[in-house]
């Protein structure tokens, strides 16, 4: 339900409300609201929200809808010129010894075939001081099916018999006992929905390109998972954290305080009022992965995170595998797609808490900001049972 006098575009999710499901959305990021949750008025995004939810004022019950949407064509033959059939993932060159599924290393089948009997070294992967620094802990030999004992990993594995070397950086999720216990004490609210919230973002998607290089992905979220559709989404301003901020802030950017690299008096973005913030109070376990080091949304303009801002945070990861990126296939991580380590973090997130509520917002840059003809996303999620209790918007 929207309340009639919330004056942006882009009410926040508002917290007592939502508990249990998965939000799947093409271009950023879903909006939910409810009638007790309000923002500060403002006149100039009034007549947005009267478009957005193409619905008229209460105050003039005569007025016309203020922004006319256009009449856009996906097959428009001037905007087909830019569409092309990008070239199939394939990842040559060099093969991982080591997948992480449901909080366990694996090695691979290729790998032991190979290389035989094979031993590694775990080191695990330590964030900060601050979003731009990591270290390594004190290494110690694990064995194929050993539990994480961190989120990020470095293996390093040796085989004797081929005498051959394999070093790459890993993902996948630890359970953490402290993170377990304020579950079992902090409880979401009882007259709430039951809903978790995953909210999956893919950089610079318009609607039109979502419906031109994603028609497989959107026919499985509308005709399969009944997502709904807000076809009157509008970015709020230039760049990503003008959508972002927003949605995960229920604030523009000028509202918020000053977080810029190069203003005075600048800090760090952790004093802002995210979300996700009311969500792991009300009893949520929570999640910020975006894909980028450099062009990170809180981090190319701005200062970043002092502090971990969520839960789980996958920034310590790219920060640790960026480097070795040049010497993978394009779009590789090892003999896997970079999109689907991405993915399979998300997938194991749900596994992993699956009996817990959620509230994930991850964010992927790599195949759409340059080139969208690159994006291609299988929506796998309902296979495990991911979504089972979920409420499917996606948002154009």
């Amino acid at each position: 339900m929207v309340y009639r006098n919330c004056k942006r575009v882009l009410c926040a999710v508002t917290l007592p409300k939502l508990l249990g499901g998965v939000t799947l959305m093409s271009t950023l990021f879903v909006i939910l609201t409810h009638q007790n949750y309000l923002f500060s008025r403002a006149d100039s995004s009034r007549y947005m929200i009267i478009s957005y939810f193409n619905t008229r004022s209460n105050e003039s019950p005569e007025e016309p809808q203020a922004c006319v949407h256009p009449d856009l064509q996906v097959d428009d033959p001037i905007m087909l010129n830019f569409t092309k059939a990008a070239e199939p993932i394939i990842c040559r060159g060099y093969t991982n010894w080591a997948t992480v599924e449901n909080g366990t290393v694996r090695y691979t089948k290729i790998a032991l075939n190979y290389h035989g009997d094979f031993k590694c070294v775990y080191y695990p992967l330590i964030r900060g001081p601050g979003d731009y620094n990591i270290t390594f802990g004190e290494p110690f030999p694990v064995k194929n099916g050993s539990p994480l004992v961190s989120n990020f990993f470095k293996l390093e594995c040796n085989s004797s018999l081929k005498r051959t070397h394999y070093l790459n950086v890993h993902a996948g999720v630890f359970v953490n006992q402290t993170i377990k216990d304020r579950l079992k004490l902090t409880k979401p609210p009882a007259n709430g929905l039951g809903l978790s919230v995953a909210l999956l973002g893919f950089d610079s998607m318009s609607r039109m390109s979502w419906l031109r290089r994603m028609p497989k992905t959107r026919e499985y979220l509308v005709n399969t998972l009944k997502a709904i559709e807000l076809e009157g989404y509008n970015i709020l301003g230039d760049g990503t954290p003008a959508a972002l901020l927003p949605i995960l802030t229920g604030k523009h950017e000028h509202e918020l305080p000053e977080a810029r690299r190069k203003m005075n008096h600048s800090r760090p973005v952790d004093g802002h009022p995210w979300i996700w913030k009311q969500f792991q109070k009300h009893g949520y376990v929570t999640s910020w992965a975006d894909a980028e080091v450099l062009i990170a949304p809180f981090n190319y303009r701005m200062k970043g995170f002092e502090h971990q801002p969520t839960d789980y945070f996958m920034r310590p990861f790219y920060l640790a595998v960026n480097p070795m990126y040049r010497k993978y296939s394009r779009m590789c991580h090892g003999s896997e797609p970079k999109h689907m380590v991405w993915l399979n973090w998300i997938r194991d997130i749900f596994y992993m808490y699956k009996d817990d509520p959620k509230f994930m917002v991850h964010f992927y840059t790599p195949l759409s900001h340059d080139d969208n003809n690159l994006i291609t996303l299988y929506v796998y999620l309902a296979e495990r049972n991911a979504l089972k209790n979920t409420k499917r918007i996606r948002q154009e």
